[in-house]
């Protein structure tokens, strides 16, 4: 038997901090969820947030805005890495298409 569990969370931020040790934030983008994971400066998880509720917080969010775009997601995640401050909204994943001009 096991004398601790270890979480999702934690296995992030082990291996997040073992690619990069200066890494502070982790962002998880998955197919039914969304997790953004904080770092101190130990590697240690110092706070985190999670969405499953919502489509704005998967994979398909990924490829509503790509689409909404006229990109591949390819191509999207290039972008993205551009990016100084990406654009937030409060609007759910399946209206943003109509928004994309205001992004």
């Amino acid at each position: 038997m096991a004398d601790k569990s270890i979480t999702e969370i934690m296995c992030h931020a082990t291996g997040a901090r073992y690619l990069n040790p200066l890494i502070r934030s982790i962002i998880d983008i998955g197919g039914q969820d969304s997790k953004t994971i904080l770092l101190d400066d130990r590697g240690k998880v110092a706070n985190f947030a999670m969405n499953d509720k919502c489509a704005a917080g998967t994979g398909r969010f990924l490829e509503v805005m790509a689409g909404a775009l006229e990109v591949n997601l390819d191509e999207f995640g290039r972008m993205s890495l551009k990016l100084i401050c990406p654009p937030g909204s409060a609007v759910s994943a399946p209206f943003l298409p109509s928004r994309k001009s205001s992004l």
